[in-house]
């Protein structure tokens, strides 16, 4: 097979040297001279793909080409979790992952002509300066890119970063001589500079003993004069006019700062991080204006945290982290696809034959219109899952509206006799299916906007039934499991909330 550039590059670049986290190997730590010292490109080629809106619908073009691949090569490389690739926001480390699983797997043909497609769209006058010169100036091109862009004060540093860094990696690819003078050795200190951050310095200021002292000084003071905060709660207490002021931001935007970090607890280290980003850039301490930027911060300390903890869940739920699951079933569709075309060669042959790719087919329908099905159920089965990872404990006498409940048209399907009784006299709207009645009347389930089903005493048959029953409609399903009564009616009274709250 012919290879590209970039694939020919690509090969011998990963296969020659691997990036280490821990910096021992790496290449840009080589005790060699600096014009001589060779650099791992792959993280910086994978920040700055990560780093181009302008390039993201071409990424996802070419990551749906194979993306069970790419993601199994990204997922397996340290890199994927590596802080350059995670310090961004969620929609480019989204796109740092995908550039990582591409980038690995560019050897072949196919995927290093698509990438050069994507470095062409996204720094086109660095890809046109590097064909069109037989030696690479960096110095040259930063000035003609520059003026191309406006001026100096028209780009940012990044921006002039990633035109360096990218003009360089074409350069290699392309197999062009890059001139060793000021701006080659300018960019190699760029780049050794900012590995060194990752390894050995990743924070710019640190608790060390002398600052521990500063900041127990502080707070001393700080605590003396306003009483001990260390989360939002005592903030309110104590700067309540400070604290409202920010929480007006939150109420613009329709939402509630409390809810929004619910789950999120300060430590004590949060607190001293806070002081000492103060304490470092003020000579002085002013009481006050130590006390408003303690509120301040907690803010954003506490949104912070919420904000990377929603990155962890959506990487650990979006859909790329079911391709592996997924590909086996592919695998298997595919498999009974090319089975379904022998079968069609065959029936030309032998009316026996036809039979068995008849009941061949009707199987593979079968297993569709199952997989369909589960689609359906996913959803409920998905909120029920959550529902137990987060579940509060609900108080018997809570309240809630049992006459609004009757208003909600509503099957429940399972459940001990005794239980559908006494739900059935505080619910007569419902309609309630026994669960040993395995041929009760399909016709039950027409138009019902919410079935719920219990979990705990239900026969299979029935709930087959049910979901067959429903498959292709619009009806909601929802998972209960819970004895108590009480219990009950509060988790479908909230239900029934949601539900109107999305409509």
């Amino acid at each position: 097979m012919r290879r590209s550039l970039l694939g020919t590059f690509w090969e011998d670049m990963t296969s020659s040297r691997r990036f280490s986290s821990s910096g021992e190997h790496s290449p840009l730590l080589r005790k060699e001279s600096a014009m001589q010292r060779k650099i791992d490109l792959l993280p910086f080629i994978v920040e700055a793909l990560g780093g181009n809106k302008y390039i993201y619908k071409d990424i996802d073009n070419l990551y749906q080409t194979d993306k069970y691949r790419f993601y199994q090569a990204a997922k397996s490389h340290e890199l994927y979790t590596h802080q350059i690739v995670s310090e961004g926001g969620l929609l480019q480390e989204e796109y740092c992952k995908k550039a990582l699983g591409i980038l690995l797997c560019a050897g072949d043909e196919a995927v290093s002509e698509g990438l050069l497609g994507i470095f062409y769209k996204g720094w086109t006058y660095a890809y046109l300066f590097v064909r069109n010169h037989s030696e690479i100036d960096l110095t040259n091109f930063l000035k003609n890119a520059v003026r191309k862009a406006g001026g100096i004060d028209k780009v940012s540093d990044e921006w002039l970063n990633s035109q360096m860094f990218m003009v360089f990696f074409l350069a290699a690819t392309m197999g062009k001589t890059v001139v060793q003078n000021r701006g080659r050795m300018d960019l190699q200190e760029i780049l050794e500079a900012r590995w060194h951050h990752y390894v050995d310095s990743p924070l710019r200021i640190s608790i060390n003993p002398e600052n521990a002292e500063k900041i127990k000084q502080l707070k001393t003071a700080l605590f003396g004069q306003f009483g001990k905060i260390t989360n939002y709660i005592e903030m309110y207490g104590r700067l309540t006019n400070r604290a409202e002021t920010i929480a007006f931001l939150f109420d613009f935007e329709n939402l509630s700062f409390p809810a929004l970090i619910d789950n999120i607890k300060l430590t004590e280290k949060d607190i001293d991080e806070i002081l000492i980003s103060y304490i470092v850039r003020n000579n002085s301490i002013d009481i006050k204006a130590a006390s408003e930027y303690l509120c301040d911060a907690i803010y954003v300390k506490y949104m912070i945290k919420a904000y990377k903890e929603t990155k962890q869940r959506y990487f650990e739920n979006n859909k790329e982290t079911l391709f592996v699951k997924l590909d086996g079933l592919e695998k298997e569709l595919k498999i009974s696809s090319a089975e379904s075309t022998a079968f069609e060669n065959a029936f030309k042959q032998s009316e026996k034959e036809k039979s068995l790719l008849q009941k061949e087919v009707e199987r593979l329908n079968a297993e569709l219109k199952k997989e369909r099905r589960n689609r359906q159920e996913l959803i409920g089965l998905r909120e029920f899952l959550f529902s137990l990872d987060q579940k509060e404990e609900y108080r018997e006498d809570e309240p809630f509206d049992l006459e609004e409940l009757k208003t909600i048209k509503a099957v429940v399907v399972g459940g001990h006799e005794r239980w559908q009784t006494q739900m059935k006299e505080l619910l007569p709207s419902f309609i309630f299916i026994h669960p040993d009645n395995k041929s009760f009347d399909l016709r039950l389930l027409h138009n019902i906007p919410v079935v719920f089903i219990y979990v705990n005493y239900l026969n299979h048959a029935i709930y087959y039934r049910t979901m067959k029953a429903i498959e292709g409609t619009e009806t909601k399903i929802y998972y209960i499991n819970q004895k108590n009564i009480n219990i009950v009616l509060n988790d479908i009274y909230r239900i029934k909330l949601k539900n109107e709250s999305r409509e």
